[in-house]
């Protein structure tokens, strides 16, 4: 089971995080779809290149109700991805070159 997971924190929280900026209201218009893929676009970017995070390495149980997290270093999902070698050299290469040309403030905003 843990080899079909690996891989899936790249993009698990991306549909939570546009939910986060626009509500949890019905979206149903054309309108309303061309927001929702031009904001899910710059999500997907920010989160996934420029925002690092932890992750859980193990639990360690003191006694039976205390336990102490033990997590790594934080890092991107596109660094964690990197580190795997699951991309190819051309995808790598496409990422990378789209992150030197991002400014990671300018796509906050």
């Amino acid at each position: 089971m843990r080899g079909t997971t690996e891989y899936r924190f790249v993009e698990e929280n991306n549909n939570s995080l546009v939910r986060a900026y626009v509500g949890r209201m019905r979206m149903d218009t054309y309108a309303h779809l061309k927001v929702l893929r031009h904001l899910y676009e710059k999500l997907r970017l920010y989160h996934n290149i420029f925002q690092p995070v932890l992750r859980l390495q193990e639990k360690i149980y003191t006694n039976e109700l205390q336990y102490r997290r033990i997590f790594d270093q934080a890092r991107t999902p596109f660094d964690r991805l990197k580190e795997k070698i699951v991309l190819s050299q051309t995808t790598q290469s496409q990422l990378e070159n789209l992150r030197k040309q991002t400014n990671p403030l300018a796509l906050r905003k």
